[in-house]
């Protein structure tokens, strides 16, 4: 049982409960006023404000020891002792609370419970996990300075209920103070568990906490005393809202990718009759959009080089004959949209560069250019591919997939234009559109393609 003495700012005696009038021997009213050396008597050679007890009381500091006094009938009793600042919520002192336990006959066992409540208690400054405390009973309330620094609150703000309320999210506070109303109730099992939104009073940060506790009830059914922890959870609730975030994105891009690969292979089909070269056409295209992607994973999605994604669609077309393609260019990061959309479109031009243009033949060369401008204050990127030393070149009778896919996926997909020329020199293609600055997350690249 713990004898609570209440002292005020100055030092004097303002409460004693029950157990502490049996321990000191005085009533409430006698007390009131009074010093603490006035109703508590230490044995042994130093007067109490020279003790230990007695210092944390004069720093109005947080203090744990054993001692000696005077117990009931003058009989010397030693105590163990705990001191606790109370301070308003703007952190100004008004107060320090005095816990006693009389350790009279206290066991061995007595003694390691309490050395494992200080080992629990160094557990739990080390974990950053907080402790509340309810005596509904004498209305005593404690929390720990964890409890505290989780909220913002300055270490010896007084405990109080309507002040934990006002810190919790508006949209989260009917349903935490449900919860504990049906802790408190008799016909409930005092069991107390919720996860909600807090605003830290230092400095107005939302956070997430877990509270869970217990209230044991006497036999009247009226509840005595409830004691549980927080612990903050911002990083866990923020790791489960990426965990769905990024499902939901996996569950989206997968539905789209596949969509292109069906709109590959359908278009490839409906635009080849031999399905010899209907097959290879496909393996090359889903090669290269696998390629593209490869590309995006090494940066986790956020960007990649233009200058890497033309060396990676080129590389298959020109071995290791690589002077034969000019690439030229500031270092420009695409966004994944458009690294996918380039990608497919160099592959493009690469195959017809291969098979009809000057990658053709050994004397063919390809140079390819690009600059970034500003305009409208928005930053724009030019991409200029020339063909140059192939065989004469003429423009095709019908559009095929190629030239489809090219002029759509730049108009599109990143709301620019596509100038194709079928020059008898060569072919050219310049394509323009704005630079995203940084890929917008949830936005999938492969929509619209």
């Amino acid at each position: 049982m713990v004898a609570v003495v209440v002292l005020d700012e100055e030092g004097r005696c303002n409460y004693l409960n029950a157990i502490a009038e049996v321990l000191t021997g005085f009533g409430s009213n006698e007390a009131f006023g009074r010093k603490l050396d006035a109703i508590l008597t230490i044995v042994g050679p130093e007067p109490l404000p020279d003790t230990a007890l007695g210092a944390a009381v004069r720093r109005s500091a947080e203090a744990v020891g054993e001692t000696r006094m005077l117990g009931p009938g003058g009989v010397p009793i030693p105590v163990a002792f705990r001191t606790v600042p109370l301070r308003r919520q703007d952190g100004d002192l008004h107060g320090t609370v005095v816990e006693l336990i009389d350790l009279t006959g206290e066991t061995g066992a007595g003694r390691a419970l309490r050395e494992s409540e200080e080992r629990l208690r160094l557990a739990t400054s080390a974990t950053g996990i907080g402790i509340w405390d309810v005596n509904p009973s004498v209305g005593h309330r404690r929390w720990s300075d964890e409890f505290l620094d989780i909220l913002g609150l300055a270490p010896g703000t007084v405990a109080d209920s309507e002040l934990f309320t006002s810190l919790i999210h508006p949209d989260d506070r009917a349903g935490v103070v449900a919860v504990y109303d049906r802790a408190y109730s008799t016909p409930g099992d005092g069991d107390y568990h919720a996860e909600f939104r807090i605003r830290r009073a230092s400095d107005g940060a939302e956070r997430w906490v877990s509270t869970t506790g217990q209230v044991t009830f006497d036999n009247a059914g009226k509840p005595i005393r409830g004691v549980g922890t927080l612990r903050d959870i911002t990083r866990r609730k923020r790791a489960e809202e990426d965990k769905e975030l990024l499902l939901h994105e996996l569950t989206h891009r997968v539905k789209n990718i596949l969509a292109l690969v069906q709109a590959i292979v359908s278009q490839t089909l409906r635009a080849t009759t031999d399905p010899d070269e209907a097959y290879e056409r496909i393996l090359a295209r889903l090669g290269s959009l696998a390629r593209t992607h490869d590309l995006l994973v090494t940066s986790r999605w956020v960007s990649a080089s233009l200058a890497d994604l033309l060396t990676a669609a080129l590389t298959p077309f020109v071995g290791e004959d690589e002077a034969r393609v000019s690439l030229s260019g500031e270092r420009t990061e695409l966004a994944p949209r458009a690294v996918l959309t380039i990608g497919m479109i160099a592959h493009e031009l690469a195959t017809n560069a291969a098979k009809y243009g000057s990658l053709s033949v050994a004397g063919g060369r390809l140079d390819v250019d690009w600059t970034v401008d500003l305009k409208d204050s928005e930053r724009w990127v030019s991409i200029d591919w020339r063909e140059s030393g192939g065989p004469p070149v003429s423009p095709p009778k019908a559009r095929g997939f190629g030239s489809k896919l090219i002029e759509r996926s730049v108009e599109v997909n990143l709301s620019g234009a596509v100038v194709l020329d079928y020059a008898p020199t060569g072919v050219t293609c310049r394509m323009t559109f704005p630079l995203e600055d940084s890929p917008k997350r949830g936005a999938d690249p492969h929509d619209a393609t």
